[in-house]
């Protein structure tokens, strides 16, 4: 390793030698400048190092405790041990930064916090840290994660934030990202985002990491205390990569310990869309303003992406671990989500730990080094809890030996889940009818338009009011024609649109151009859709049919996502 290593990654510039760095427009540029310039004169005053302590010691219960997992180590061999970031005050490792970035927003005059969140995890811990100084919040969330994220939604809310829900693209991590950088821009002076892992422009990559080296110092000290040695083997699951810098970040230099990052190998990691393991299968690019490595799509656009786990589904990863890779000093691999799912459960009726699904993706990988190095010690960073995710694990994958649980009748589900998408309608396919040809939209030159379908077919929705269906039409439409309308200017503009040139009835001819699929499979996938009784099963029909491209199954997935929300 580098002498002085913290001291030289980042340069002034912010790269981690070729990632990193800071692609932004030049008055976003301006504002991360100041924010760094702050960090470096803020952080380092005798005030700002008391407060934060005092504040990690008696606000936070820090330092969390190291565990010996006995049982797991007896089944699996290997020495299984466990930094309990869970037991962090609001659940997970990622108060450790935001603690940090609200003290320093505090010290800047600061009035507003925002940041993006998938799992919920940040989001709960900003809007913990905004209610600690005083200061408003607001958090920006897909709308798949709110629904998938629900107990941890109700938290924020119940701790003074905002949840602004994100309805474009996917609607996941990469998307609220989007949109809290969009919110910034708007009062850059009165706000300050506080990112929620180590990607961004520069300073935020080093800023998170300094604010989570607490995680290993502690660990370090802790397991030498515990054991008389340096554990063999570090084990952290990586999406934006703050947990497992926290804890990588102590061991960096000792040659004895071996360090694992643990991507999301999904549902299959050899498919673009259905993995988000992005040093794995990425390559370099940029993406929300720096360089890392990145899963892309043809284009060289950020690929779809999928985990289990809402808080690891990330087109990129950070500029520090992408370093990291290249010099060989992390070893980055993946697991699945049955492997993930099975590991929540194992830990959970072993030692009486319910883990976050992002967490249990390193847990999951640990199991099988356990196996594999039956006489070393792995020590684990358990980075959150799982209370945020037991609903959707019983829901989409049942207990151990049972099937997966249906969720709540509607009644009580529209008591309590008042941000989530409402249910998919019932799809009823009728008799073919003569439908008329859409309006071509134009938009700075570029016309897009429908061709006639030759088999046409009218779609009978009866579970919505018209004037609620007219708006999800809306959003459905715009999310078929965002690859339409990157070449336009202004994307915006453009959806918007678009949107008024579609019809509800055109909704689902649409589809089926898209799709270039028969009609017996169309209406086949819609029957398959509705008659499904469970989220897992409506995927498991969908497997049995065969698209001629990633972007039909895509589209379908949707739909399903919206059925069962």
């Amino acid at each position: 390793m580098a002498k002085n290593y913290f001291k030289t990654y980042p340069d002034t510039n912010g790269y981690y030698e070729e990632y990193g760095g800071m692609f932004i427009p030049p008055q976003l540029e301006t504002e991360m400048k100041k924010i760094a310039e702050a960090y470096y004169r803020i952080s380092k005053s005798h005030n700002f190092i008391q407060e934060l302590r005092s504040i990690r010691k008696h606000y936070q219960g820090r330092p969390t405790p190291v565990y010996f997992c006995n049982r797991l180590s007896e089944k699996y061999g290997g020495r299984i041990y466990l930094k309990r970031e869970d037991l962090n005050h609001s659940g997970a490792h990622k108060l450790n930064h935001c603690m940090g970035e609200a003290l320093l927003a505090k010290h800047m005059g600061k009035k507003k916090l925002i940041a993006e969140t998938g799992a919920g995890q940040h989001g709960v811990a900003l809007a913990t840290a905004a209610a600690y100084f005083g200061l408003e919040c607001e958090i920006h969330m897909g709308e798949v994660d709110i629904a998938k994220e629900h107990p941890n939604v109700v938290r924020m809310e119940i701790l003074g934030a905002t949840v602004v829900p994100v309805t474009h693209g996917l609607k996941t991590l990469k998307e609220a990202v989007d949109s809290a950088f969009e919110a910034y821009l708007k009062d850059p002076i009165n706000t300050i985002y506080c990112i929620g892992s180590v990607v961004g422009p520069h300073p935020f990559p080093m800023l998170v990491r300094e604010f989570q080296r607490v995680v290993g110092i502690e660990a370090r000290e802790q397991f030498k205390e515990m054991t008389g040695e340096l554990p063999d083997n570090i084990v952290a699951c990586v999406g934006g990569g703050s947990n497992a810098m926290g804890i990588f970040s102590a061991f960096l230099d000792d040659s004895e310990s071996t360090i694992y990052g643990v991507e999301p190998a999904g549902r299959d990691i050899n498919v673009i869309g259905e993995h988000a393991a992005s040093i794995t299968h990425g390559k370099p690019g940029v993406i929300h303003g720096f360089k890392c490595y990145m899963l892309q799509d043809e284009k060289g656009e950020p690929a779809p992406v999928y985990s289990v786990a809402s808080g690891l589904d990330y087109p990129g990863v950070g500029p520090e671990h992408s370093m990291l890779h290249d010099w060989g000093r992390v070893n980055y691999t993946s697991v699945n989500d049955k492997e993930t799912i099975d590991a929540f459960y194992e830990l959970s009726r072993m030692e009486g730990i319910i883990p976050a699904l992002e967490s249990a993706h390193a847990v999951a990988y640990a199991l099988k080094l356990a196996k594999e190095k039956p006489n070393q010690s792995i020590l684990v960073n358990l980075s959150g809890r799982g209370d945020k995710d037991i609903d959707f694990v019983v829901e989409t994958f049942g207990l151990p030996g049972q099937e997966p649980r249906q969720k709540k009748d509607s009644a009580e589900a529209a008591s309590s889940e008042e941000l989530t998408k409402k249910k998919m309608p019932e799809l009823v396919v009728e008799q073919p009818v003569e439908t008329p040809q859409a309006v071509p939209t134009e938009e700075k030159g570029i016309v897009i338009e429908k061709e006639i379908i030759e088999e046409k077919v009218t779609i009978t929705e009866t579970s919505v009011q018209p004037e609620a269906e007219k708006e999800e039409v809306k959003e459905v439409i715009a999310d078929h024609y965002q690859h339409k309308t990157k070449v336009m200017g202004d994307k915006t503009q453009a959806i918007s649109d678009i949107r008024k040139a579609i019809s509800v009835m055109d909704r689902f001819l649409y589809m089926k151009e898209l799709f270039n699929n028969s009609q017996d499979t169309f209406n086949d996938v819609l029957d398959a859709i509705n008659s499904a009784g469970s989220l897992q099963e409506a995927v498991g029909c969908l497997s049995h049919f065969n698209w001629e491209d990633n972007e039909t199954s895509e589209q379908f997935m949707k739909l399903v996502a919206r059925r069962f929300a």
